[in-house]
């Protein structure tokens, strides 16, 4: 039974890592963005255990203004939130993605992506059609269907005309898209790496609502273990959820991706000698992503056994284990056993995972975003890192 929830969190790690309120529409439909106050939006990631989709309950639905539900997948695998597509707006769970720069959920039409919400444009008065066709590569292959357009209600705001994707064919997510908790992906990254060549939804939103928001900023607060409920705030940051003050990065080449300057990796005291010195900030993803050599490095230091693509840790040996620290901007940021060590059941996994690409780079999803707060500044295409409360 072990090994086969093994490979069902291995296919769900494989996904995610490949980066991957009907009120709240009338409201922003009556006011322009001229007449609205500067208004930080807060949406509450609330993590808790996600039950089989056939008896989900859902604390706190679209149509509370401001208000999108983030949980984990599969522990501390990955989260998703509500979000509303057409007029009046259909539900979505959706994970949202720094790493990628497309929205896509499933369509009416698709016969395979089992019993999820999905688009249907006939039941929108705000639907156009575009009809261009969407491909989107992951590990397991190809997903697929055709580009429309609609208002997305997001965090209490309409971004209307925004293009998404309608998926027919999600066969390349393989079958951890079944039972995977969510219906499709909103990437909060930026145009350039749009697959669809298309404007991001923040990026709409900015340009229909920028008067309405204090700054072009969204950032996110993961509530992991112990740390109560998670935020993320768009148009601004919440200094409750983090100590000290914001260290903001300079984005670095390529363009695109909330990518920053990677000065070296330490495991303990030791240096890891990376040649890789780019940090790709990613909530899609669940993992630690680096290139395999510096990974495998690191495991062996950790005296981590591999398992096809994981790693996995004697339990009972957290508490001797070393810090891996992250040194970007003359800055340390370090993970400690507790961190980077993912529990399920008897078995204790390793958050990161080794990247075979020659020209790999670091990808800091998840196990890193739940320690340090993160802020992303649009328009100044910058980061902010700060160390993240705890409980509150």
């Amino acid at each position: 039974m072990q090994e086969g929830r093994n490979k069902q969190l291995l296919l769900l790690l494989a996904t995610i890592t490949s980066s991957i309120g009907a009120t709240a529409i009338a409201m922003a439909e009556r006011d322009s963005p001229s007449t609205l106050e500067p208004t930080l939006m807060r949406i509450p990631l609330a993590k808790v255990a996600l039950p089989p989709r056939g008896v989900h309950h859902r604390q706190r639905g679209l149509a509370e203004k401001g208000e999108i539900i983030l949980r984990d997948v599969y522990q501390d695998v990955a989260y998703t939130g509500v979000i509303g597509i057409g007029t009046p707006p259909r539900e979505f769970t959706v994970i949202f993605d720094t790493g990628s720069s497309d929205l896509w959920v499933p369509s009416a039409l698709c016969k395979v992506c089992g019993h999820r919400n999905k688009y249907n444009s006939d039941s929108s008065s705000t639907f156009k059609r575009d009809g261009g066709r969407f491909e989107i590569t992951y590990m397991g292959g190809p997903v697929s269907g055709y580009l429309a357009e609609d208002t997305v209600t997001l965090g209490g705001y309409a971004v209307r005309n925004q293009t998404f994707a309608q998926i027919t064919n999600p066969l390349g997510l393989g079958t951890s898209y079944l039972g995977g908790g969510y219906d499709g992906v909103l990437g909060l990254g930026f145009d350039e790496i749009s697959v669809a060549n298309t404007v991001t939804p923040f990026h709409n939103l900015i340009q229909q609502q920028g008067k309405a928001l204090p700054e072009p900023v969204f950032a996110f607060y993961l509530g992991g273990e112990g740390a109560g409920l998670g935020e993320l705030t768009v148009g601004g940051t919440d200094p409750s959820h983090y100590l000290g003050q914001l260290h903001w990065v300079p984005l670095e080449e390529p363009p695109g991706y909330w990518a920053v300057g990677l000065d070296r990796v330490h495991l303990g005291a030791q240096d890891s000698q990376s040649k890789a010195h780019l940090a790709v900030m990613d909530s899609g993803a669940s993992l630690i992503i680096g290139p395999k050599r510096d990974v495998d490095a690191i495991a062996e230091g950790l005296g981590a056994t591999a398992t096809n693509r994981i790693y996995t840790v004697d339990c009972g040996k957290r508490k001797t284990m070393p810090t891996i620290e992250f040194v970007v901007d003359g800055q340390p940021y370090a993970l400690n056993a507790d961190d980077y060590v993912i529990e399920d059941g008897p078995l204790c996994l390793l958050g990161l995972q080794g990247d075979e690409h020659m020209s790999a780079q670091w990808i800091l999803g998840d196990v890193f975003l739940r320690k340090y707060y993160s802020a992303y500044d649009y328009k100044n295409k910058r980061v902010g890192l700060a160390l993240a409360t705890k409980g509150s």
